[in-house]
């Protein structure tokens, strides 16, 4: 039994007479990484009595479709601004249902949905891993994920009633799609439709980035032809699947309303985004900043010596989906951040899968150059750092 295939029987629970060691290892390291990402994501929400910082918006929309029998309002009551009702519902619908058939109350479903979610995508993210990396350093690029800000921040707040299961189905876009690129099987297209679909349905930001980045790693990962067959079953069914939504909003409100949409995201603004290139924090850290450090080791050396994708992968999301561009790279920068550890830091590692190899030297002097990122304000480390991920 290889690897993936014992973890996989052992979390469906097949063949628990035949499992071995090594699959049931892999079993425990997984779910105690995923222990460990929501100690992190339910600290903040469990010492909170409400939903943490945004939401008030999406309660309110809610509201109105309850109110409205479940038919999308024209407009939202919020504030009484006359808001036009025309973001994707496909939550609010989720929400309004858990509540009246369910009757579970709307602040518990703004508190705990997003941060269940949040939780969720960690082994996600782990599947993702393994279709660029070997097993071992898969779980390392997880647990790197994990802890990462970025990756769960604006998740699990109220407003991420939206966003985090639209980052959760995203996720599951972006490894279905890896295994259609790399297999050429049509139902992996279809899946990935179904998935790109759903996430728009939940989030148009998320959509666009989830979509910007199946796009770049198809060009990395699969075969032209390949990719022309699947696309023509998969973007259909992705239209299908987000039909509801897009087309009442055009018959309302026209094309203008996904142009000021758009609009709001600072798409092309190339001195927003070349002052986030050079200045943005995108791991969040303070005083000590070891991911972003191993991050920039990785990309460097992904660029250099080993498969450019996840180097190209960032670049790409930073010129076509800056607004939100810290969640949008969470994923990559967690496996750049452990390309820099496995092959530039520490060869004790076995290689990612691919074109990396440890034998392959990145020069001392990028290290060294980088190396003072790694503490900001050195001195007052011990004094001054509070957990600020918990808060």
């Amino acid at each position: 039994m290889d690897t993936e295939t014992g973890l996989i029987d052992n979390i469906a629970g097949r063949n628990w007479g035949k499992v071995d060691v090594r699959g049931w290892v892999n079993v425990v390291l997984l779910f105690g990484i995923i222990f460990v990402g929501a100690l992190l994501r339910l600290a903040p929400v469990l010492s909170a009595g409400f939903p943490l910082n945004d939401g008030g918006l999406f309660y309110e929309m809610v509201r109105d479709l309850q109110a409205n029998n479940y038919h999308l309002p024209l407009y939202t009551t919020y504030n009484n601004l006359n808001i036009p009702f025309a973001y994707p519902p496909l939550a609010f619908f989720i929400a309004g249902w858990l509540n009246d058939y369910l009757k579970i109350d709307l602040l518990v479903l703004f508190r705990f949905l997003p941060v269940i979610f949040s939780i969720l995508t960690i082994p996600v993210v782990y599947l993702l891993a393994r279709e660029f990396f070997e097993n071992e350093v898969a779980f390392l690029a997880t647990f790197t994920f994990a802890l990462l800000v970025p990756g769960y921040q604006w998740l699990i707040v109220g407003g991420g009633l939206t966003r985090s299961p639209a980052f959760f189905t995203g996720t599951i876009a972006l490894w279905v799609s890896l295994k259609w690129f790399k297999s050429g099987h049509l139902r992996y297209a279809v899946l990935t439709g179904l998935c790109l679909g759903v996430t728009l349905l939940f989030h148009l930001e998320i959509a666009w980035v989830t979509f910007v980045s199946t796009v770049v790693i198809g060009f990395f990962k699969g075969r032209l032809k390949r990719i022309l067959r699947g696309t023509l079953i998969a973007v259909p069914v992705m239209l299908m699947v987000s039909a509801p939504y897009w087309l009442t909003m055009l018959a309302r409100y026209g094309v203008s309303i996904f142009a000021r949409a758009m609009g709001t995201g600072n798409l092309f603004a190339f001195n927003i985004i070349l002052t986030k290139l050079i200045f943005n924090n995108y791991t969040q850290e303070s005083y000590f900043t070891p991911f972003a450090v191993f991050a920039l080791l990785g990309w460097i050396y992904s660029l250099m010596y080993g498969e450019k994708c996840l180097s190209i992968w960032v670049l790409v999301l930073l010129f076509l989906g800056p607004r939100s561009i810290n969640r949008s790279i969470s994923i990559p920068v967690a496996y750049l951040s452990t390309v820099g550890i496995v092959n530039v830091l520490s060869p004790v590692f076995r290689a990612p899968r691919g074109q990396y190899s440890t034998g392959s030297p990145l020069p001392g002097s990028v290290f060294a150059g980088t190396s003072p990122l790694f503490i900001r304000n050195g001195p007052y480390i011990l004094r001054d750092i509070n957990f600020q991920c918990l808060l």
